[in-house]
């Protein structure tokens, strides 16, 4: 989960905001880059996922939206997907 995705902004704004019981931490772009890089990783990419699939016209609208927005600052999505690579020498 994005602790500053602008899902979680809205609720917040709104007095709706509700942390999932199952949510034992909240991440956000920066401290999972760094967390990465402090355990030999570098990251290659990030992106936000959507697990809804859009059943109306309207939210299809919403989605390609939503779609392009985020992908170009995936940052503000409500869930964050990261690549890392490995810089530790395999053997060492």
């Amino acid at each position: 989960p994005n602790a500053f995705g602008m899902p979680n902004y809205l609720r917040y704004l709104l007095g709706a905001f509700n942390d999932g019981p199952e949510h034992v931490a909240m991440f956000n772009s920066d401290n999972l880059i760094h967390l990465l890089s402090r355990h030999g990783y570098e990251v290659t990419d990030m992106v936000s996922g959507y697990d809804r699939p859009p059943w109306t016209l309207q939210k299809r609208l919403e989605f390609l939206l939503g779609y392009w927005l985020l992908r170009l600052k995936p940052s503000i999505g409500g869930t964050l997907i990261v690549t890392a690579r490995s810089l530790r020498v395999h053997g060492k």
